[in-house]
């Protein structure tokens, strides 16, 4: 069953996601996050790695494609 969510929202939790699984980047003296380090250097991974993440999750950002409630069928 395929869930929908708002884009802001799967970012939120796919960021979080990112940030836990691989902690901090450090470069020099600065401290980045692993979600925002890639999302700059390369967006195109960024977004595979997003559509592979919420269909691993059962989630969708496209109303359309979300499957309907049981309770509807």
């Amino acid at each position: 069953m395929t869930k929908f969510i708002s884009k802001s929202d799967a970012e939120d939790q796919f960021d979080d996601f990112l940030d836990e699984v691989n902690g901090d980047i450090h470069i020099g003296n600065l401290t980045y996050t692993t979600s925002q380090v890639l999302k700059e250097v390369d967006p195109i991974a960024y977004r595979e790695e997003f559509l592979n993440w919420l269909d691993a999750e059962n989630l969708t950002t496209d109303e359309d494609e979300a499957d309907e409630d049981e309770d509807e069928e």
